[in-house]
Order: C-alpha cells, then sequence, then structure tokens
C-alpha cells in the first residue's frame, strides 16, 4: 500500500485516489487574487468553528495576533502560522467530504460567513493559478488541487481539478488535539489577519467565553458593564437577528421563519473598518469605530466579492447600534470625542444616530453623562450661531459645543434655549427696523412702491373684506399697516430652516420687509407684502387655506393696478 507524508510529518497509509474534475475555467474570476483566495479558507475555519459550538462541542474562536515563525504549535481553533516555508492555515472542526469539492455545495448552517458554497473551489483556483502549491488535509483525505489542461473542439483549455488521496487518519493530532482541516500553502504568503478579520475582537470575546463559561455573546455585554476595561478593543455586542426557513436565512421578518440572534460588534482599532460576519469589507472611513455586522444584508447591499458595501445601508446600521446602545463606556467615550472637537469634525457616528426618539432611559443615561462629563454650565447645539444666542440670551458662563441637530435635541443642557428665542422674536428683539433715512435709494424706491401699493389696496379695502367674508375668511385687522424695512439676523441664530423675508406685529399695526428683499427686485418685495398682509389681516398660519386664498385674493387686486398701468402705456 502506497505512503504519503503530511504536512504535520506523519506517514499515512493511502486506500485509493481518485480525480475530481471541474469545469471552473483559469479565466475564471481574473480579478480576484490572493488576498481573496486567503480570505475564503480563513471564512471557512471560522464557519467551520461556529459550527463545533452549535453541536455542543467545548471550543472557541482564539486567532494569533500575527504569524508566527515558530514551529506548529496547536495552541487554537483557527490557527495562521509557517512551518517550513509553508503558510498553514487549520481548524479544530469536523474535516471536509469531497462534497465540499463541488461548485454550490454546502453544509453550512445559517447563519454563517460564507452562503455560497464556492469559497474553497475559487480560493484552490486562484491559489493555482499564481503559482503557489496547495495541499487540503483532513481526517481521511488529501487533496491537491491544480490547473488541468484539456482539449475540447480543438481548444486548449485551463480547467482546475482535485487530485485525491483516501489515507488512515492515524496520529491527526497536534498535542493530543484533534485537527479537522489543515491547509498548506507554499511557498510562503505572509498573512496579516488585520486585513481579513477582527482578531481582537474574536480573541477577546473568546477571552470572556472562557472566564465566564458561557456560550452566548449575551454575556458579553454584562462583563463589559461590569468591567468595560476587561476587553480593550470591543466596545459593545449590539443583538441583532436573521431568520433561518428551511435550511435558508431569509430577510426578516421572519414570517413563519426561525429568529436567530446575531452579534453587531463595535471595535477599537487605529483605522475605522467595516467587517460584514468578520470579514473585512472595506476601511478607512470616517468613523470613529470599526464596525463588524451580522444582521442580515441584501444583496445589493454587498457585492459578492465583499469590496462594495451600501453607504445609506452602513449608516443606518451604524446609527442603529448607537440609537441603542445602553453602554455607558460607549456613550462616555462619543461625549468626550465632541468635548474634545474632534467628533464633529470627522465621525459620521453624529450624523447617523436618530436620538430623538428613543427611549426615557437612553435618554437618561445620554443627558446624566454629558453633564456629568461637560458640566451643568455647559449646552451642545446644532447651529453656528449658538453663542451669539447664549450672549443675547445674557447665559453667561456657558460652553457651546457644536453638533449635528440630532444629538443637540436629546442632550441640551439648557431646555429653555427655545423658549427664550421664541419669547425674543415675539418681542421683536432680534429684529432691527431700518430708518429710510438709512436706506440706499434702489431700497427705499422699492420700499416706496410697496406703501403705494398698501394704500391703493386700504382704498379699495371694503370690497377686499367682502370677498373675504364670501370665502368665510374673516377680516380680523381692518385698520391699515405701516411698512418698514428691516435687517433680520441670520437663519441659525433664529432657529430656522430658511432666512426670513418679513414679519407681521399685529399690536404695532406694521409689516416689515427685509432691507436684502427689497434690493433685489420690486417682484420679490411685492410677493412678500402680499405674504406678510395675508397673515395681517387674518391672523392666518403659514401654509393654511386660509393664508392661501387671502394672498389670492390680494394678487387679484394688484392685476388690477398692472391692467390700469398697462392700459396708461398703450393710449
Amino acid at each position: 500500500m502506497a505512503r504519503i507524508t503530511d504536512t504535520l510529518g506523519n506517514e499515512r497509509e493511502i486506500e485509493r485516489e481518485y480525480e475530481i474534475p471541474t469545469n471552473i475555467s483559469v479565466e475564471y474570476m481574473r480579478f480576484w487574487g490572493l488576498y481573496e483566495a486567503i480570505r475564503e479558507l480563513l471564512q471557512n475555519a471560522l464557519d467551520e468553528m461556529t459550527e463545533i459550538r452549535r453541536v455542543g462541542e467545548k471550543s472557541y474562536i482564539v486567532i494569533p495576533p500575527e504569524v508566527s515563525t515558530g514551529p506548529l504549535e496547536m495552541v487554537s481553533d483557527v490557527k495562521v502560522t509557517e512551518c517550513h516555508g509553508k503558510t498553514i492555515i487549520l481548524d479544530r472542526g469536523r474535516g471536509l467530504s469531497v462534497r465540499a469539492l463541488i461548485m454550490g455545495e454546502s453544509i453550512k448552517k445559517v447563519p454563517s460567513r460564507g452562503r455560497f458554497g464556492e469559497g474553497l473551489k475559487l480560493a484552490s483556483l486562484i491559489i493555482a493559478r499564481e503559482g503557489y502549491r496547495m495541499t487540503i488535509e483532513t481526517r481521511d483525505m488529501i487533496i491537491e488541487p491544480y490547473i488541468k489542461t484539456v482539449t475540447l473542439e480543438g481548444e486548449t483549455l485551463g480547467l482546475l481539478s482535485f487530485k485525491v488521496y483516501k489515507a488512515t487518519t492515524s496520529n491527526w493530532k497536534i498535542r493530543g488535539a484533534d485537527i479537522g482541516t489543515l491547509i498548506s500553502i507554499e511557498p510562503m504568503i505572509y498573512i496579516s489577519l488585520e486585513d481579513y478579520i477582527p482578531y481582537k475582537a474574536l480573541t477577546a470575546i473568546t477571552t470572556v467565553m472562557r472566564t465566564t463559561g458561557a456560550t452566548s455573546y449575551g454575556v458579553i455585554n454584562d462583563m463589559l458593564e461590569k468591567d468595560p476595561d476587561s476587553l480593550p478593543p470591543l466596545l459593545w455586542i449590539n443583538s441583532g437577528y436573521v431568520c433561518e426557513k428551511n435550511g435558508v436565512e431569509k430577510r426578516p421578518p421572519c414570517n413563519g421563519g426561525k429568529s436567530i440572534k446575531v452579534p453587531n460588534m463595535v471595535i477599537e482599532e487605529s483605522v475605522s473598518k467595516i467587517y460584514y460576519r468578520d470579514i473585512l469589507v472595506t476601511k478607512e472611513l470616517n468613523y470613529m469605530y470599526s464596525y463588524n455586522f451580522w444582521s442580515y444584508i441584501q444583496a445589493e447591499n454587498l457585492s459578492r466579492d465583499r469590496k462594495y458595501i451600501n453607504k445609506s445601508w452602513l449608516d443606518y446600521e451604524v446609527g442603529n447600534i448607537w440609537e441603542n446602545t445602553g453602554s455607558k463606556k460607549m456613550i462616555g467615550k462619543m461625549i468626550l470625542e465632541i468635548l474634545a472637537g474632534s467628533a464633529s469634525a470627522k465621525a459620521y457616528e453624529e450624523f447617523n444616530m436618530n436620538l430623538w426618539y428613543i427611549d426615557w432611559r437612553r435618554q437618561k443615561l445620554w443627558k446624566d453623562l454629558w453633564e456629568k462629563l461637560a458640566g451643568k454650565a455647559a449646552v451642545i447645539g446644532s447651529t453656528d450661531a449658538l453663542p451669539e444666542l447664549i450672549s443675547l440670551l445674557n447665559y453667561n458662563g456657558f460652553t457651546v459645543y457644536l453638533v449635528p441637530r440630532n444629538l443637540s435635541g436629546l442632550i441640551r443642557t439648557l431646555p429653555s434655549i427655545s423658549d427664550a428665542v421664541e419669547k425674543l422674536k415675539s418681542e421683536q428683539k432680534l429684529y432691527t427696523r431700518i430708518d429710510d433715512s438709512m436706506l440706499p435709494e434702489n431700497v427705499l424706491n422699492n420700499l416706496n412702491d410697496i406703501r403705494t401699493l398698501n394704500e391703493w389696496i386700504y382704498k379699495r379695502f371694503s370690497i377686499l373684506k367682502k370677498i373675504l367674508e364670501k370665502g368665510n375668511i374673516q377680516a380680523v385687522h381692518t385698520d391699515k399697516p405701516a411698512i418698514y424695512a428691516y435687517r433680520y439676523p441670520n437663519k441659525a441664530l433664529l432657529m430656522r430652516n430658511r432666512i426670513m423675508y418679513g414679519h407681521t406685529d399685529y399690536s404695532k399695526k406694521e409689516i416689515g420687509i427685509s432691507i436684502d428683499i427689497l434690493g433685489s427686485s420690486l417682484i420679490r418685495s411685492v410677493g412678500t407684502y402680499v405674504h406678510e398682509l395675508a397673515h395681517y389681516i387674518t391672523e392666518c398660519d403659514d401654509g393654511s387655506s386660509c393664508h392661501h386664498t387671502t394672498m389670492e385674493i390680494i394678487a387679484g387686486m394688484l392685476g388690477e393696478v398692472v391692467i390700469m398701468m398697462i392700459n396708461k402705456l398703450m393710449m
């Protein structure tokens, strides 16, 4: 009986050997390289260890922080190391069957990192195509992928093929620990695990599981709150879920399927990265933290080669994590970033979380931590005019921190600001009337034309009032208003979404029009006048049918003026 020496140096007897050909062309997936090949092999190893945990065996994912150059030792379940000039990737799983060599075949259960049943085949193709020798060893098989040259209809093609040796399983262990699958690649490919997986976070999770003897991610949250420094790179695990129905992963809601909890992780790294199910997708984004998502993702949100992720989906998921965190450590870190001035400058986290509608317990947590870290003499706001407003309100001693509006509405420690602004607006203390003698000539000319129109309207006010009454609209103010030019503060100071064109003061019986509008054109000035006059006469709110109808009636009357002017010019 023939013998073969495996990577561990064991002499194994070959019971039989055969070949499994495929129709996978050497030209397939030309845009993939060694990086993608190694990624697929690591993904398979991690999936196998996840499956072992499911069936109740004691096993953990622990990945060393860098490639070892020493002798091969089994110190973890998934191991990447170097031995005799070869790169070694091994796990403590169940081993492979020949089904794993068939394109599209997979025995993985929901949820898993791999989904298509093609990772091992594609990795084998790429490594062989790049000129490396790859050996896949498992308990009772040694498999060698290679590119086989075949001739079909006179054409020479390169196709992936597998040479399989059915071998004995004697001494398939390292230091007493069973090996599931061992993959060797030569010559050696240097692998930095940081380029593939969040290995520090996975190691940290394992550490907690070993310490507590737990097998669920829920324990991690408790450990973080009790001893937040026990897991340095891992800040938070927020539970998401996926749906399994008839062995297939489906988009939530489950609709009769099984709901399975999965962990979405927040990780502290020197460069922000996005992982999907422990596999790196992209990095160097404008986030403060890295994120590892396990929750369901639609096909259009993540490309099949895992190199592109939909930004809108990503922003939503990042925001969702922050909206739901109850971690003092996470919230405290975010607030400290804000206080340091860095978060509002670079972090997308702030823009993606919607904190207006979170439950009262988390609202209280944010507010309490803000007060503790920033002090009561501080205010957080969403407008660059806030310092000016603080001064105007005589709130001396307050420090202003500027962040997006979604945060300012939640953790502002001076809730009376909005009320104070409204009070100042109602008292007209934010507006400045400009004397006619101070106005530029073009502004004054337009203002006087508006005053002339105002005189013409009120000479016919009885007609206007009757028309309004026919439309069931009451003329609340019948006295003619005075028209003045005003200067208004910027929209940010007024806490508005747009600039202010004019205003109406019922008590003073006057209408104000912005000098900017008066200086732009007579048409815009007339439009503002009609808008404010409709408010003055009826006290109807913006957007109401009452206000719209009144503006239409006033505009119709002004149309008479236009016709008279045209007739005069034609005479």
